[in-house]
């Protein structure tokens, strides 16, 4: 009996594999009119089928019209293993890279563009700008702040790039509340990003954000409102003067406001040093006047 069921079971794997090759098939050599009825009929096999031959089908096909195809479904389904299949043709630069990037894309699913943000560390600068185009033509908001931190798009010669990017995000005016009201970001990411927006040249111009943060704050209600709120305090504070440090327990220190960036903790001053350093600078500058009564006395002083 058990036997019985068990070569039931391989026997209609089996149907099922042999399926799912003539579907695959049938999709890599439709005519353009009935491809999304043979990507359909692709995806309504089970995954666990599906994934492992549409992998080995990447490899059969050279064309890249067979690629997109088979790329766009394995995007489409969106597992974790079928992502892993285009993520590693991505790794390793194949021919047919950005083919997988763009299907990623255009399948748009939250998976598929939290899978094109982590491949934003890849090596390949020209597969990088394609990764960075795809996330911003998707307005893909959380992965604006990794964007914006990285190393290489914020050299001096790809400043042009990067600004071509946040202009296809959007305009400032747009952003800028699209950041804001974004509820994937944790209110010190959504401060993190309005910061790192305004380092790059050029691309805020006259667009206020603290203007535009305060609308928000006024606007907001509910569950919003308390998150607008702790935004507007983080943003303050982090755009404030003199601020507490955030690592500070027993003694309250605090540092310049400098942007996006960050004062080491061995540079931070108490209230009393600053207040001891003012101080010894205005006395250690005693002006000319200062400087000759100090020569006479010295001179009086030398002759007694």
């Amino acid at each position: 009996m058990s036997r019985g069921r068990s070569e039931t079971r391989s026997g209609g794997s089996t149907d099922l594999t042999a399926e799912a090759r003539r579907r695959i098939a049938g999709l890599v050599q439709a005519e353009p009119g009935s491809v999304r009825t043979w990507r359909r009929r692709v995806l309504a096999l089970p995954p666990e089928v599906a994934v492992p031959e549409l992998a080995a089908a990447l490899e059969r096909h050279a064309t890249w019209v067979e690629y997109q195809r088979v790329a766009y479904t394995l995007a489409r389904i969106g597992s974790e293993r079928a992502l892993a299949v285009l993520e590693s043709d991505i790794r390793d630069d194949h021919r047919y890279a950005g083919l997988a990037i763009r299907a990623m894309e255009l399948a748009g699913s939250p998976q598929c563009l939290n899978a094109l943000t982590d491949l934003l560390a890849t090596r390949k600068r020209r597969l990088l700008r394609r990764i960075a185009m795809a996330l911003a033509r998707a307005k893909y908001v959380p992965a604006l702040l990794s964007i914006l931190r990285h190393e290489y798009l914020h050299r001096a010669s790809m400043a042009a790039c990067l600004h071509e990017l946040l202009v296809q995000f959007g305009r400032p005016q747009v952003l800028v509340p699209m950041v804001l009201a974004d509820e994937r970001l944790a209110p010190e990411e959504t401060v993190e990003t309005l910061l790192a927006l305004e380092t790059v040249p050029r691309y805020l111009g006259r667009t206020n954000a603290r203007m535009l943060l305060d609308r928000y704050v006024q606007r907001a209600s509910g569950q919003r409102s308390d998150r607008a709120s702790a935004v507007a305090k983080m943003y303050r504070d982090r755009t404030t003067l003199l601020r507490p440090s955030e690592k500070a327990d027993d003694i309250t220190l605090l540092r310049p406001a400098s942007g996006a960036d960050r004062t080491p903790t061995e540079r931070l001053l108490t209230p009393s040093s600053t207040e001891a350093t003012v101080d010894q600078e205005a006395t250690s500058s005693p002006g000319l006047l200062g400087r000759i009564w100090n020569a006479v006395k010295e001179a009086l002083d030398g002759d007694g």
